[in-house]
């Protein structure tokens, strides 16, 4: 059978178990083909019921992906009000029975349709008027207005009171607390866009709970009528804007809500009644108060009207701790040198574990023989990795503050030796003696270095390591022999692992994302827990790779490490101490 073959089968199969269920209720009929086309169902019935406080029509349907996804129940010609008074009551009187991801009995379709049913007789008896102040966002994007457009609120609501920054773009408008926020947000995100738009005026009102459905304002009357309910404040300015606005101007209700503000926003297109004849008749020009220019301009007041718009968080608490481990890292700043493929992945991870700040240092270009494990790709070619690595991020993660240095770090650090003092820390991915030695002299000769991460592979990323150096314990050259050759590496070859590229002179390791990426997310938690607590005492993370990866590439576990894989087996991380040796230059 081919594949459609088999779903359709087992839909067949579902669905006649729904019908031997169905058949055996009272007052139950199949729906009619014109019943059913609204619903874009696949088969459907009308079931009739009588609660303690209300009859019911109810439309059971089963959609095309069932019994995959639950069955639907609808209130046929629902009472207009009925979706007012239950939240779990759409408009076209859908009701919403579980929440989303709930799990279903795949295996037991007619026993699922049976609990839906039940479900939604009881949600209809009990009826929810309080599941619209804990589920406002899903209620309110059900009544914004269809093209109305979005709007990004780009610093903490906290932060929003009373007159704020607004500034429109061609399908949203940005909102923060002043101007410049928004400057940075959108220039980071839309680059090419260049000067931005005028700004709007925009007014953010607290309220110290959410409104409800019956409170959803659709003209400029009813919304005039909740601020002076709510915030006599935003009342004024939204008065004033009625009379002598001339552009469209913006409302942010900031609502108190657990677990957090429920947030919405209202677009209010310009009336200017100021300059409607005769309201100000008896007055002279400029003179007649607001009270009395909006008292003769009620009806066009009323019949004006409100755009309601869906709201979206991009400041940096919401975005790392609704898609994060909960650690507030936007005051931590990190100086990455070395964008290659491995410090590419560690730069994008420490971004998006909400790092405030990053520093991006690498002189080098990107050539199409990288993109294979770069996280970059063919568009950035020729562009210098951590230009284009900053671009990149910037774009994605418009709240962060992303710098680039297209030179060798050194030369940069001589240029401005405070280059590094204004991190908290430096992560290393260079894996170049030549390049790390006078790095690895700093950290143990200047008193004002943050502490350093050196991290490398090993030959087909087979392991990867990560040595952070702080105060007590070894430097980086402790473990290393004269020519920067790991004293303690996991694997070892009778070959050489190096491959020359055909007709050059230019040789490169045999490695693939998927290897490098296990490597990267240590170094990046190394990197989260350097920042959280003071270093130290130097140590040695570590990434063992898979025993397979061993075996198809001829390398074998040297002695050094036998007794541990034996013991802890392949794939696994650890940490160990970085000692001293007495042999060091820097630490004897």
């Amino acid at each position: 059978m081919r594949t459609v073959e088999v779903l359709e089968a087992e839909r067949k199969i579902a669905t006649a178990e729904v019908e031997r269920e169905f058949a055996s209720l009272p007052e139950t009929r199949d729906l009619t083909p014109e019943e059913l086309a609204p619903h874009k169902a696949v088969r459907g019935w009308r079931i009739l019921r009588e609660t303690p406080s209300a009859k019911y029509a109810l439309d059971v349907v089963l959609p095309g992906a069932f019994p995959y996804v639950l069955p639907q129940v609808w209130v046929n010609n629902p009472d207009p009000g009925l979706a007012l008074r239950n939240a779990h009551v759409m408009r076209s009187g859908q009701l919403c029975l579980f929440p989303e991801g709930s799990s279903i009995a795949i295996d037991c379709p007619g026993s699922v349709a049976i609990k839906c049913l039940a479900e939604a007789l009881d949600l209809l008896e009990a009826g929810d008027i309080e599941g619209y102040k804990s589920e406002f966002a899903s209620h309110w994007s059900r009544y914004c207005d269809d093209g109305a457009g979005e709007v990004i609120i780009v610093d903490r609501p906290d932060q929003l009171v009373g007159p704020v920054s607004a500034v429109p773009g061609e399908r949203l408008t940005a909102i923060g607390s002043e101007r410049k926020s928004i400057e940075k947000w959108m220039l980071n995100r839309l680059p090419s866009k260049g000067e931005l738009n005028d700004p709007r005026p925009c007014w953010a009102s607290r309220f110290n709970e959410p409104i409800s459905p019956i409170d959803y304002p659709s003209t400029l009357k009813d919304l005039i009528a909740l601020l002076e309910a709510r915030d006599l404040e935003g009342a004024t300015w939204l008065k004033n804007h009625a009379i002598s606005g001339t552009t469209p101007a913006t409302l942010i209700l900031i609502q108190d809500a657990e677990p957090g503000p429920a947030l919405a926003a209202l677009e209010i297109p310009p009336l200017n009644l100021g300059s409607h004849s005769g309201l100000a008749k008896g007055w002279r020009p400029g003179t007649a108060p607001p009270h009395v220019i909006l008292g003769r301009g009620k009806s066009l007041v009323a019949g004006h009207p409100v755009q309601k718009q869906t709201v979206q968080r991009a400041d940096h608490g919401w975005i790392h701790t609704r898609g994060g481990d909960g650690n507030d890292l936007s005051k931590k700043s990190v100086c990455v040198l070395g964008c290659g493929s491995l410090g590419g992945y560690v730069a994008h991870l420490l971004a998006r574990s909400g790092f405030g700040r990053l520093t991006l240092v690498d002189n080098q270009a990107l050539s199409f023989n990288n993109i294979g494990r770069h996280i970059l790709g063919a568009s950035d070619v020729d562009a210098r990795k951590s230009n284009a690595l900053a671009r990149n991020i910037r774009a994605e993660l418009p709240h962060l503050e992303i710098n680039s240095v297209a030179a060798d770090w050194r030369r940069w650090c001589v240029e401005s030796p405070d280059n590094f003092h204004a991190h908290d820390l430096i992560v290393s991915t260079m894996g170049d003696w030549a390049s790390e030695h006078a790095l690895n002299s700093m950290t143990r000769r200047s008193q004002q270095m943050p502490p350093v991460i050196f991290s490398w592979l090993e030959p087909y990323a087979l392991a990867g390591h990560a040595v952070l150096v702080g105060d007590a314990g070894g430097c980086l050259g402790c473990g290393l022999s004269v020519l920067g050759q790991h004293l303690s590496p996991v694997s070892g070859f009778d070959r050489k692992t190096l491959i020359q590229e055909p007709g050059g002179c230019e040789y490169y390791q045999q490695y693939g994302p998927a290897s490098l990426m296990p490597v990267a997310s240590m170094i990046a938690s190394v990197a989260i827990n350097a920042t959280q607590s003071p270093v130290r005492k130097s140590q040695w993370s570590f990434w063992i790779g898979s025993r397979d990866l061993f075996t198809s590439t001829g390398a074998r576990v040297t002695p050094a490490w036998q007794n541990h894989v034996e013991e802890r087996g392949f794939g696994i991380t650890g940490i160990h101490p970085w000692h001293k040796n007495s042999r060091c230059a820097l630490c004897r």
